[in-house]
């Protein structure tokens, strides 16, 4: 089967919803409150780890994939992200 600019997209979209960070493996759309026993966790490393593997199969896919539109539509840093492409 041949990747489409449609199958591209869905896959920044998948990215994109992994949220910035967790509390105890829950997404958590409101900040912890101080002296809460949970912990935060800044997932955005993970993110933008996700964001360059799926990126790098991308490319390989497509010769004229181009990272920076994707890590774009991802919301990761371009720097950071395509160290791991």
């Amino acid at each position: 089967m041949t990747m489409t600019r449609k199958h591209f997209r869905a896959v920044a979209e998948i990215v994109k919803q992994v949220p910035d960070s967790r509390v105890l493996n829950k997404s958590i759309p409101y900040r912890v409150k101080e002296g809460d026993s949970r912990v935060l966790v800044d997932t955005t490393p993970m993110k933008t780890e996700l964001a360059g593997q799926m990126a790098g199969f991308l490319a390989a896919q497509n010769g004229r994939f181009d990272y920076r539109t994707f890590f774009e539509a991802c919301e990761v840093e371009y720097d950071e992200a395509i160290r791991y492409a």
